[in-house]
Order: structure tokens, then C-alpha cells, then sequence
């Protein structure tokens, strides 16, 4: 190599695989390398592996990892519904997301476009806004409706106005979040928009005089949650029976918000957190709260929470089953640099390339079908 003579020094820098979750998987990808995938079976690679080489970088929404290559290319693969013809699913191939309801899915292309399929009242047509589905940036879904987000901040929705499509479009949104039934929108002033079912969160006018600055929203499975600029907490839609007292103000400013099917837990700037919710979707961590210091990051699955600490360690509560007790595994989550949760499972990775996965099975829970794999990069 030009420059170089014998006795000089080369220095390598290797950048360890990024981890990603889908609802039902997880996927390790390396810069310039490939991917590896476990959980469920629609996650599996099958016959792209040799085409998903070269990965400049992967995403992941609801069912779907997608991969750009350095060479430009996108490819993307998971669980795909059944829904259009053929053409409609070769091109879920190529799109840069794909998102699904209960008996619809939309994609966003490389073109910023958007394409949907399935029941055309539930969201499977999006022929009356195809015109403003122009430079979308992001999709979410309720059961039975879609909201795109634009390049400009601009809101289009589509599908059932029950579960939360409107012919209004919203300007200035800084941040979306969905239950089964309705979308939350967060504008650029601090206000808060939502619509949808009631029982789902699409009804906040009982809270509507309280929800001024908003900081950050999160939603579970039928309700919402709104952190405001002094700390304050609403809540509205429906909550599950056995919810602990939500608290009325947080003691610090939250860093982020994370949520389960039934529960909420607040981040707050200390590195402490606060729980509340069903204690059988992890709304209870009196069991932890002690350890529940330093926290770095939270993440959760449908019953379950965990938290990074900024020492390595990852502290767990809620249902056994779905993640919440890691006592099995502790040993070996020392020195954690990524965590990351599908909805019924856990991953972590560690500084010394070690992958250590808790939780129900089908839901990546069991990584030990690629632990060799993994310890050969």
C-alpha cells in the first residue's frame, strides 16, 4: 500500500455490532458487515443473507427491519401482512418503513411517498391525502387508522375516525404517540391534541385545561401520559384497575418517559425512576427501588421494565415471564453497553461483544441459536 514501509504501525478501529428491536425480534447489524436476527421467525434472514452484506445502516419500526447498503441499496424484511398483491408486496421490499394495524399496513418509500393496503376503512386506503403524503418522515398506527408525519411538521392521518383519523391536518407537531385507538400530538407550543376512541385516550377534553407546556408523552396500550415544563404529570384515557396512585408531580425534570401495556415510568434528570401503572405491567418497583439509581436508559416490554445503569449493570421489575426477573442472567449483565426490548423480551449486549437475551422465547427471550455466531465477529 502506497506510503507504508515494513516495521510502520497500522491502527484499526472496530466498532462494535448495534442492536434493534422489532415487536417480536431483535437484529445486531456491524458498519460495513452484515446482520444477525433472532425472535420470531419472520425475522429470519433466510436466503437475503448474502445480500444483506455491506449494511451502512438498519432501522426498525413495529414488524420490520430495514437495511441501506453502502452501495445504496434498501432492503427490508420481517413480518410482513398479507395484505395487496404482488406488486404491493414487492415493493414493502424496498420501503424504508412499514407499519401495520389490526387489518391494514402502510409503507413510506424511498421517495417519501406512501402506499397502504388492506381494509380501506381501517386504513388500507390512503387515496383521499396521497396528494400531502409527500416527504413523510415517520408512521404510526392505531388499530384501525395511520398518522404520517411530514417533512414540515405537518400531520396527515387516514383510516377509521374511531381510532383516530381525521380530515384535519395538524401543523407543528413535535412529537406522536398512539394506543390501540387514538393518537396524542404534541405541538410546538406545549399544547396537546388528541383523538381516537375515549376508552383508548382519544377524548383528553376532562384534562384538556391542564395540558399546557408539555414536555414529553408516552401512551400504553389504552391511555396517555404527559410530563409537564413543572414536572406535573396528566393522565387520561383508560387506565387498568389495579393502577398504583399516579403521582401528582415528579420530584426532578424527566429525561425520558418509557411504557408498557399498563404501566409508565419517568426517567428523571437524577438517574432515579418513577413507576405507576398496573403492578402486573411493571407499575410497582418498590422491589428495586433502591438499585433504581444512576439509571442511563429504560426500556420496556408489554409487562415488564428494565433499566441500564451508568455502571453496566440492568435492574428489572414487572411480570416474570416477560422479562421482568433477570436474576438468571444477572451474572452475566455486567458491563452493559446496549439494551433493548421486543414485546415480550430483553437483549443486552456487552462491552466484551457478549449477548445475553431473558424473556419469553418467541419474542427473542433465547438467543442461544446465534451465541456462536456472534462470538466468531
Amino acid at each position: 500500500m502506497a506510503g507504508l514501509r515494513d516495521g510502520d504501525r497500522l491502527i484499526g478501529v472496530v466498532r462494535p455490532p448495534s442492536m434493534l428491536a422489532t415487536k417480536f425480534s431483535f437484529c445486531l447489524w456491524w458498519l460495513g458487515g452484515g446482520v444477525l436476527t433472532w425472535g420470531h421467525r419472520d425475522a429470519e434472514v433466510g436466503c437475503l443473507r448474502e445480500s444483506l452484506q455491506q449494511v451502512l445502516h438498519v432501522r426498525s419500526s413495529w414488524e420490520t427491519f430495514t437495511a441501506t447498503l453502502l452501495d445504496g441499496r434498501i432492503i427490508t424484511w420481517g413480518g410482513f401482512p398479507g395484505f395487496g398483491g404482488a406488486d404491493f408486496q414487492e415493493k414493502l421490499r424496498s420501503a424504508i418503513q412499514v407499519q401495520e394495524a389490526d387489518v391494514a399496513v402502510a409503507a413510506i418509500l424511498a421517495d417519501g411517498s406512501v402506499i397502504a393496503a388492506g381494509d380501506e376503512e381501517k386504513g388500507g386506503d390512503c387515496s383521499e391525502v396521497q396528494d400531502q403524503l409527500q416527504e413523510v418522515q415517520e408512521l404510526w398506527a392505531t388499530g384501525g387508522a395511520f398518522a404520517a408525519l411530514l417533512r414540515d411538521e405537518r400531520i396527515v392521518t387516514w383510516g377509521d375516525p374511531g381510532c383516530g383519523a381525521t380530515s384535519e391536518v395538524l401543523r407543528n407537531v413535535k412529537q406522536v404517540k398512539a394506543t390501540g385507538g387514538a393518537f396524542a400530538f404534541l405541538l410546538a407550543g406545549g399544547a396537546v391534541i388528541a383523538q381516537g376512541d375515549p376508552e383508548y385516550g382519544g377524548d383528553c377534553a376532562a384534562v384538556q385545561d391542564r395540558l399546557q407546556n408539555v414536555q414529553q408523552l408516552a401512551a400504553t396500550d389504552k391511555s396517555f401520559a404527559a410530563v409537564l415544563s413543572d414536572n406535573s404529570i396528566v393522565t387520561w384515557g383508560s387506565l387498568p384497575d389495579d393502577t398504583n396512585e399516579v403521582p401528582a408531580m415528579l420530584s426532578q425534570q424527566v429525561k425520558s418517559m418509557c411504557s408498557t401495556g399498563g404501566a409508565f415510568a419517568a426517567l428523571q434528570m437524577d438517574g432515579s425512576i418513577i413507576a405507576w401503572g398496573s403492578p402486573k405491567c411493571g407499575g410497582d418497583s418498590s422491589n428495586v427501588q433502591e438499585q433504581l439509581r444512576n439509571v442511563e436508559e429504560v426500556c420496556g416490554t408489554d409487562r415488564a421494565f428494565a433499566t441500564l445503569l451508568t455502571d453496566g449493570r440492568v435492574v428489572t421489575w414487572g411480570d416474570p415471564e416477560w422479562g421482568g426477573d433477570s436474576r438468571h442472567v444477572q451474572e452475566q449483565l455486567v458491563h452493559v453497553q446496549q439494551l433493548k426490548a421486543t414485546l415480550g423480551a430483553f437483549a443486552a449486549l456487552t462491552a466484551d461483544g457478549a449477548l445475553v437475551a431473558w424473556g419469553k422465547p418467541h419474542y427473542g427471550g433465547d438467543c442461544t441459536a446465534i451465541e456462536d455466531e456472534v462470538k466468531k465477529l
